[in-house]
């Protein structure tokens, strides 16, 4: 599975995606070690939904004897190999909304603008805390590397000065929004 075209093949070979959902193909012989796993396969599984199971929640599902995540089968279905180093993201950050539409490949320092705001954030903002004073912390992280916004004594100041370096930087507009599952 070398180039690109040959990823976008193997899964072509293998899964139809309509409605964003994943059904197996009929699959020829030439696919399977013997005649009886053909029949077997093509008579079980030909032609119906995959079954896709979630972890840590996306949706995963078990082919030619490897775990594949959805998402990542989506994409090389539709673009071929993702290239070394990139990742999948999911702009709205639905792990389970695998609409190719909804997907995009990015770096790291990409896909980590657009994190979203996860359960444990109290005040549901990126970059902005308290510091032990009592006062407000403005941070942002660019190029690896955390830049310090400033020191406000309320929350609004501190968080505009996050939201306007989010702007500057051209983080994500999704970025920090909670999932939506």
């Amino acid at each position: 599975m070398g180039t690109p075209s040959d990823r976008r093949k193997y899964w072509r070979d293998r899964i139809i995606i309509r409605d964003n959902h994943l059904f197996w193909r009929h699959r020829p012989e030439s696919h399977f070690p013997t005649p009886h796993g053909f029949r077997a396969f093509n008579s079980r599984w030909g032609g119906k939904k995959v079954r896709e199971n979630a972890k840590n929640g996306y949706k995963f599902f078990w082919c030619d004897g490897s775990m594949n995540y959805s998402h990542r089968v989506v994409w090389e279905y539709f673009n071929g190999q993702i290239p070394s180093g990139l990742h999948i993201d999911h702009v709205d950050h639905d792990r389970t909304n695998n609409k190719i539409e909804n997907l995009r490949c990015v770096s790291q320092a990409e896909n980590a603008r657009n994190a979203s705001a996860g359960v444990k954030k109290k005040n549901k903002l990126f970059g902005v805390f308290v510091a032990p004073s009592g006062n407000w912390v403005a941070r942002i992280t660019v190029m690896s590397r955390p830049k310090h916004l400033g020191t406000f004594v309320d929350f609004f100041e501190a968080a505009c000065a996050r939201k306007s370096a989010e702007l500057y930087y051209e983080y994500h507009l999704n970025h920090g929004k909670e999932r939506t599952k």
